[in-house]
């Protein structure tokens, strides 16, 4: 659920737009902490990528929760960890809805060298 909201969004609207969109999903452990971490990082790569990225992220509890420049959606009925495990874990979609990269972590080398391939000049 999108806070703010009363009834539940379907991953693919939340993927519609012409971007790629990081979907990062928190496993319920450190929550809170990797909320911050990913806002630090957002806030780096602000000018960067802001154009071509936009962030979801998916927690169990997103009570308290800020997130500046990303959606934050709650998923208490843990509608999406049964669907795609309870592991944590972060996937790119591109803009035309096909995977472009998956993996545990938006911090793994693997995805910031991914960024530099699909947007050199950013």
């Amino acid at each position: 659920m999108r806070q703010g909201l009363g009834f539940p969004v379907r991953l693919f609207d939340v993927l519609r737009g012409t971007e790629h969109v990081l979907v990062v999903h928190l496993n319920g452990a450190c929550e809170r902490a990797m909320v911050q971490e990913l806002s630090d990082w957002m806030q780096h790569q602000a000018y960067s990528l802001q154009d071509h990225l936009r962030v979801v992220v998916v927690a169990h509890d997103a009570a308290g929760h800020t997130l500046p420049g990303a959606e934050l959606l709650e998923d208490r009925a843990r509608a999406f960890t049964e669907v795609y495990g309870d592991q944590a874990m972060s996937c790119l979609v591109r803009p035309d809805g096909h995977l472009g990269w998956r993996g545990r972590s938006w911090r793994d080398a693997s995805f910031q060298e991914h960024l530099r391939r699909l947007f050199p000049a950013a």
